[in-house]
């Protein structure tokens, strides 16, 4: 049996409602070859869940990109586990060249840490503000 080869990076944001990953990963039989992804899962308790459910369940990836940052647009939509949504990207576009990046915190992966970063604080926003309009005092 063969397995293929792959690292993740986590940053949860569990009590928010979504958490984001990275992973990086090679495909079979092509060691030297790396291929990245950015993932967020949103969580039923986060404001966007909602919104973003109707189209991971028609795989409507280019009205998700209307609402999250993802590089070029958004490339994978699922739903996991009946409640939680699995959104992502790749960066395997015209232009993208991150195949001989092997390490997260190089230099030339900068695009792609930006990238969560910017998604991760999208998400913390939205729900940060969600519980401020809808505090009670």
């Amino acid at each position: 049996m063969d397995f293929r080869y792959s690292e993740t990076w986590t940053t949860d944001a569990h009590e928010k409602g979504f958490s984001i990953s990275i992973k990086r990963w090679a495909p079979e039989g092509q060691p030297d070859v790396n291929k990245w992804n950015v993932y967020a899962l949103v969580y039923k308790k986060h404001p966007l869940y909602l919104s973003l459910r109707p189209f991971c369940e028609t795989f409507e990836i280019f009205e998700i990109s209307k609402i999250l940052p993802f590089n070029w647009y958004c490339s994978y939509a699922a739903i996991k586990y009946d409640d939680v949504l699995e959104i992502g990207s790749d960066y395997q576009h015209l232009h993208d060249d991150f195949v001989r990046v092997t390490n997260l915190h190089d230099y030339s992966a900068k695009k792609i840490r930006l990238d969560a970063q910017y998604l991760y604080n999208v998400l913390k926003q939205s729900f940060d503000y969600y519980q401020l309009l809808f505090r009670t005092f």
